[in-house]
């Protein structure tokens, strides 16, 4: 299991908006984490691919149980309105005291994908595989797809 934490949604247009969202929360679904900078325009835009990406998924597998969740690096709070705006991810609001990205050793831009345990599954980093090409999107969703047996 990977360490567990808890942090608040600060999307307004999230179903889990001024909950304290954690891994355990997924239990039984395939999550993936992706670990940004809100104040960064890059991981916004991946930001808002990933929405797309969920939309997407939800939309052909509407029965599939796999989520992405949005974490906003601690000291970033300003870029929040602008990532959220028109996206229905939850963006969970990392703080000093808890510092998710230590505790899970990654990278910025990383996708940490985990499986229905809660264990890792994978990493897909978005510095070298930009969502806004076609064919990284595509890899992102096969991995997905496949984490939760559905290719």
């Amino acid at each position: 299991l990977v360490a567990d934490f808890s942090l608040e949604d600060v999307n307004p247009t999230s179903a889990t908006y001024e909950e304290f969202v954690s891994p355990r929360d997924y239990l039984g679904r395939i999550s993936a984490w992706y670990f940004g900078h809100s104040t960064w325009g890059y991981c916004r835009a991946q930001f808002g691919h990933l929405d797309d990406l969920q939309k997407e998924i939800l939309e052909e597998y509407p029965d599939s149980e796999i989520q992405i969740i949005g974490i906003n690096g601690a000291g970033h709070e300003s870029g929040v309105e602008t990532a959220a705006d028109g996206r229905d991810l939850p963006l969970l609001q990392d703080r000093e005291g808890v510092d998710v990205s230590s505790l899970w050793d990654v990278t910025y831009r990383d996708v940490i994908i985990l499986d229905e345990q809660n264990e890792y599954y994978t990493t897909y980093n978005l510095t070298s595989n930009d969502l806004s090409e076609a064919e990284k999107y595509a890899a992102l969703k096969a991995t997905l797809l496949a984490a939760a047996g559905l290719n």
